[in-house]
């Protein structure tokens, strides 16, 4: 093959048309089809939870979504930010990062010991269900300053010491979630979309009750005012 071959794709359904397990088989039409329906499906609800939250918390912290709106204006020529553009648009995702923080989509997960195990003082059996929260540790005061506050800067070059799971609103693991790293995409492009043309503004300066389920849901709708920027 000469240097200038063609690299094998990198996006994942291609991935998964050639991925093959310990007997060389590969994945089916089928298999394929319905993990990326599961893929996109399951990516847009939790973006689109988390995307509420974030705005409603931007349209209660007016000083902070002025900076987020200026990154904005600064980076992205047009509307639709390039790669490029999204990556350097840090203010932004440490914004959304901490909105994930105080809102995590997927409140809390499951696992299932294959084995027993001893976890600090307890044991757990072989075949336990055991649910982990994500609510609890995102807002420990032993692991953040002001925890209840909704502070993007926490996420700007910091360097504080904090265990790995402090924060995990995709889950971690070998099991870590597959589409985070496209819900990070759209909810920049989306966010891009409504501050580069759009301000929330809201008469409420109250969190908002929350409703259990299997996504982290308000408990009414959070109803916001959008005027146009420009």
């Amino acid at each position: 093959m000469g240097a200038d071959a063609e690299q094998p794709a990198q996006d994942l359904i291609s991935h998964m048309i050639t991925a093959e397990d310990e007997d060389g088989d590969g994945m089916s039409d089928a298999l394929v089809r319905d993990n990326v329906k599961t893929f996109l499906l399951a990516g847009h609800e939790t973006v689109a939870t988390s995307l509420t939250f974030l705005m409603d918390l931007l349209a209660r912290n007016p000083g902070i979504q002025r900076e987020v709106a200026a990154e904005i204006d600064e980076v992205v020529d047009g509307d639709t930010p390039s790669r490029e553009e999204r990556r350097d648009l840090e203010y932004t995702t440490a914004a959304f990062r901490e909105s994930l923080r105080l809102y995590p989509p997927i409140h809390s997960i499951s696992r299932e010991p294959t084995e027993s195990i001893q976890l600090g003082d307890y044991e757990v059996p072989e075949g336990s269900m055991v649910t982990v929260s994500a609510w609890v540790p995102h807002r420990d005061p032993r692991w953040w300053e002001t925890p209840e506050t909704f502070d993007p800067d926490r996420w700007m070059g910091e360097t504080r010491d904090r265990p790995e799971f402090a924060y995990f609103p995709f889950g971690g693991g070998p099991h870590v979630c597959i589409g985070r790293h496209f819900a990070r995409m759209e909810a920049k492009i989306i966010l891009s979309q409504f501050l580069g043309n759009f301000e929330f503004r809201t008469d409420s300066l109250e969190a908002p009750d929350l409703q259990p389920g299997f996504t982290t849901q308000p408990g009414k709708a959070i109803e916001l005012e959008l005027r146009e920027r420009r």
